[in-house]
């Protein structure tokens, strides 16, 4: 059974075109260049919203895959809940990350944002900027941080 992640953070999409003005007209938050020597890509600045989320929801609905849904509603941590159809989102939540989002809704969210899911060498290359640094911070982890 896949697992269901319980953050956003792997849910970051990146746009399959290296084109600006491209970017910009793709659905979901402000995108950033990230620039490597081989190749760039764009990057969504932040993580995804629960009202991005909801947007998605309501013209795609939450599919089951695999025994999973593409958001779990029935966690106490998400913000997100279905009301006679309708998907809504708790009071003060709205600009929140969404969590408790599968693989699957994660992928079917960028595909319909018209992006994807970054490769393990995109997202390591982006976390890590250019400096090549292991922590924003520099080499050493650190207690307390």
């Amino acid at each position: 059974m896949m697992q269901v992640f319980c953050g956003i953070a792997l849910c970051v999409a990146v746009a399959a075109s290296a084109l600006a003005q491209e970017a910009d007209s793709l659905k979901g938050g402000e995108m950033v260049k990230i620039a490597g020597e081989n190749h760039g890509f764009y990057i969504d600045k932040y993580e995804v919203t629960n009202e991005e989320y909801v947007a998605f929801l309501t013209e795609k609905g939450n599919a089951k895959v695999e025994g999973m849904y593409w958001v779990e509603l029935g966690s106490r941590y998400t913000a997100l809940v279905e009301e006679e159809g309708v998907y809504k989102i708790k009071e003060g939540f709205a600009r929140h990350p969404v969590i408790e989002v599968s693989w699957y809704g994660a992928m079917a969210y960028c595909q319909w944002a018209g992006k994807r899911l970054p490769t393990q060498e995109e997202w390591q290359f982006a976390c890590e900027g250019t400096e090549g640094l292991k922590y924003p911070w520099g080499g050493d982890f650190g207690e307390g941080r």
